[in-house]
């Protein structure tokens, strides 16, 4: 498959999730939170399992040009991990656990740049530990000589 058909399922979700409007009278992170809340959990898990596949599938493909999809990847995820319900929660952070690990060198700074800021706007109690559990597994990641 090629860059512009895995853009399009990432778009697609993205749109679904709300994220995607004409005109945006609320608070983008608050349109979210609505829609998510509101989706049926079969469609969560399908959108998670599609969100992941697709931007590691992208970042296969051309690294430089996913990273201008980072922040909204792992800002829904994040937002995810916080769902009531425990399987939406589990695929939320197997999704996160997988752009990490998969992370390639041009983008492991990024990702971890991205947890930091899910860290300090700590929204909830779940995502906060989360993101502080991701960054913890991360921090191996980083030269060194950089870690001062």
């Amino acid at each position: 498959m090629s860059f512009g058909s895995h853009e399009g399922r990432l778009l697609e979700v993205f749109s679904h999730f709300g994220m995607i409007q004409k005109e945006s009278s609320s608070d983008p992170e608050e349109a979210l939170i609505n829609v998510v809340l509101t989706t049926p959990k079969q469609r969560l898990l399908k959108d998670i399992a599609q969100l992941t596949e697709a931007f590691l599938a992208m970042q296969s493909l051309s690294p430089a040009e996913t990273v201008n999809y980072l922040s909204f990847v792992t800002g829904s995820l994040f937002e995810l991990v916080s769902h009531p319900d425990q399987d939406v929660r589990m695929a939320a952070d197997e999704g996160i656990n997988q752009i990490i690990k998969l992370a390639d060198i041009q983008l492991v700074q990024h990702v971890i740049y991205e947890i930091f800021i899910e860290i300090k706007r700590s929204l909830h109690a779940r995502s906060l530990s989360s993101a502080l559990r991701k960054f913890s597994a991360c921090i191996n990641k980083i030269d060194p000589k950089k870690r001062r």
